[in-house]
């Protein structure tokens, strides 16, 4: 969406735009309508009811299947969240998705249990990256 408005506002004043693709697509309605606000609204109402940010705040947790399954536990007796995963890998990860209003919570939360985990030296690393851009 991004790119195909920046590319009509660079034509003339008044000059044709051609879109290619499916006309029926929400994106390519935005652009024909020039309705920016229409298609965002659309794209955060789905996201709202997919439980999927910006309407949701997401923590990813990246490391060793035992470590991050013991974190994302030991955050759902503070926090309510969705604990999504393990997903197995080198590392392994898991999302914990959490209401946004709950969000700060669970920044607060995670902050304290790697404290805890940091202070002994048999804990593994875990990686946590909040609201990540590509998820």
């Amino acid at each position: 969406m991004r790119r195909a408005f920046s590319a009509a506002v660079r034509g003339r004043v008044g000059a044709p735009i051609v879109l290619t693709g499916d006309p029926g697509q929400r994106e390519s309605q935005a652009v024909a309508r020039w309705d920016s606000p229409w298609f965002a609204g659309r794209e955060y109402l789905d996201r709202s009811q997919a439980h999927l940010p910006p309407s949701t705040r997401v923590a990813v947790l990246t490391g060793e299947r035992e470590a991050i399954m013991a974190v994302g536990t030991k955050v759902q007796e503070s926090v309510t969240a969705r604990l999504m995963g393990p997903i197995d890998g080198e590392p392994s990860t898991v999302f914990l998705v959490v209401r946004r209003a709950d969000g700060n919570s669970l920044s607060q939360v995670l902050g304290q249990i790697m404290r805890t985990r940091s202070a002994d030296p048999k804990n593994s690393f875990v990686r946590i990256h909040m609201d990540p851009r590509d998820f």
